[in-house]
């Protein structure tokens, strides 16, 4: 893992109530110049709207670390979209 200082200054005030949303803005802001992300979510709202936004993020891999309880899993959602659509 690899830490950058951003300035995200440009995002507030964020008026969105739902921590996805706001999480998926920040992993946006934070991409710039890369390509990947690996995103720690733990509800299915978070993983649906992830899926949904991959393509406008501008992405080439996302994988998302979702967690119920003791069951965890790797979810590669890039794989999802074979033909790049």
């Amino acid at each position: 893992m690899c830490h950058i200082d951003l300035n995200v200054s440009d995002l507030a005030p964020c008026s969105h109530e739902e921590a996805d949303i706001r999480m998926l803005l920040y992993a946006r802001y934070s991409l710039q110049g890369h390509r990947r992300v690996v995103l720690q979510i733990v509800n299915t709202d978070g993983v649906v709207l992830a899926t949904a936004l991959f393509h406008e993020m501008n992405m080439e891999q996302m994988e998302i670390a979702f967690r119920v309880g003791k069951h965890f899993q790797l979810l590669p959602i890039h794989d999802n979209f074979s033909d790049g659509a």
